[in-house]
């Protein structure tokens, strides 16, 4: 039997989300930083495959109409090595990391969405094994719920706050949220499978404890009802009292039995917020580089690891004119993106994860699962832009 290049493709795809579904797992994680190295191999691999097998994506990518990405991409790595020479908080391995996360963000940004809409069966084989992954780790959420922090090889301490069999409850619940925003408005043949996969999700989202997903989940729906659904005005109305109404006590109740922690209050993130913009202003132009945000953050007095906020975390690191061609370019992405209905099912999973950026970190062109998710899902809006404007040429 031969096995033809979309067969490869989806395989691919197949082991490509499994590996990286993997990265946080509690056993794993001391590996992680070997599993981010196999990752991005694989991606520079299947780049370089896919511009054997398919040489008009190697065509494409010289032509595409959104040449400015490229600036990101190129000013990453020059500011990470200025900030390298200028300040040294990051090292020579992270100047090494951040030509690799170039070449990651290609393939996840430009290549991998060209693939997927290569054939649209290798498109829904792609979203829904990411969905399919969402609904085993809720399954295993609700059974270790149940044994209170207690399933098999997975034992927490985090009995009041699940993470499915990952190790941090926040990384288990933006990677859930994201599966909730791309189930609800994709098209799934077995209509009952669809519903049964946010419900379950949903449950597994309370377990986490995240009221940052949870709060950006919300918000997301709720933006989407008002601006960007075709529903009629008097449906729009009834669906978004209906959703205030269910909204407002299930919020009342999860305050109840204090799940959004008012005792923490914001655990100084708002505090290490403001120091953070203090410590962007003494390098706007060039950040401090990839690779430098612990060891800034040490200065200022927090042992944080991350910012947790993925717009912060690039200002600080990448500075302010990389910082501004980047919000643009989201921006301009998510506006143009609205004027192809096919791109509608893409708009929610990326209004969510817009949202949850402000309280954890996405990054554009990371190889963990929930940055690989938000690369690709901006690459192919992106794609769908490019094809736009090309017609429109042509």
């Amino acid at each position: 039997m031969k096995i033809t290049k979309y067969d490869f493709y989806k395989s691919f795809m197949l082991f490509l989300l499994i590996i990286t579904s993997l990265c946080y797992e509690i056993h794993l994680f001391k590996y992680y930083s070997i599993i981010q190295i196999i990752v991005s191999f694989l991606l520079i691999l299947l780049m370089m495959i896919s511009f054997k097998l398919d040489k008009g994506i190697k065509i494409k990518l010289g032509i595409s109409s959104q040449k400015f990405i490229f600036f990101i991409i190129i000013l990453r790595v020059f500011n990470t090595m200025m900030g390298y020479l200028l300040f040294g908080y990051n090292t020579p391995i992270d100047v090494i990391s951040s030509l690799i996360m170039a070449l990651t963000t290609i393939s996840l940004f430009y290549v991998i969405p060209e693939i997927l809409n290569k054939d649209e069966s290798i498109e829904n084989g792609f979203i829904k094994t990411y969905v399919i992954i969402c609904i085993i780790l809720s399954i295993f959420s609700i059974l270790i719920k149940v044994g209170n922090g207690h399933f098999f090889i997975w034992n927490y301490v985090y009995v009041t706050r699940d993470a499915s069999i990952y190790y941090d409850p926040n990384f288990c619940a933006m990677i859930l949220g994201s599966g909730v925003s791309i189930a609800l408005l994709q098209k799934f043949k077995n209509k009952f499978l669809k519903y049964f996969a946010i419900i379950i999700m949903l449950f597994a989202i309370l377990f986490t404890g995240s009221r940052g997903t949870l709060l950006s989940l919300l918000s997301a729906i709720l933006i989407y009802l008002v601006v960007y659904s075709k529903l009629s005005i008097p449906k729009k109305v009834i669906i978004i009292s209906m959703f205030g109404i269910a909204t407002y006590y299930g919020i009342n109740y999860l305050y109840s039995i204090d799940f959004f922690r008012t005792y923490q209050g914001s655990n100084d993130r708002f505090e290490m917020w403001s120091k953070i913009l203090s410590s962007s202003l003494e390098s706007p132009v060039f950040g401090y580089g990839y690779g430098a945000t612990d060891e800034v953050l040490k200065t200022i007095n927090f042992t944080y690891a991350s910012t947790h906020n993925s717009f912060l975390d690039f200002l600080l690191i990448y500075g302010i004119p990389t910082f501004v061609i980047y919000i643009i370019f989201i921006i301009s992405t998510l506006l143009k993106s609205l004027k192809k209905d096919s791109n509608r099912k893409y708009v929610l999973p990326i209004i969510f994860m817009l949202i949850n950026s402000n309280t954890i970190l996405y990054s554009f062109g990371g190889v963990g699962l929930s940055s690989l998710m938000f690369t690709v899902i901006l690459g192919l809006l992106n794609y769908s832009i490019v094809n736009m404007q090309q017609k429109k040429i042509g």
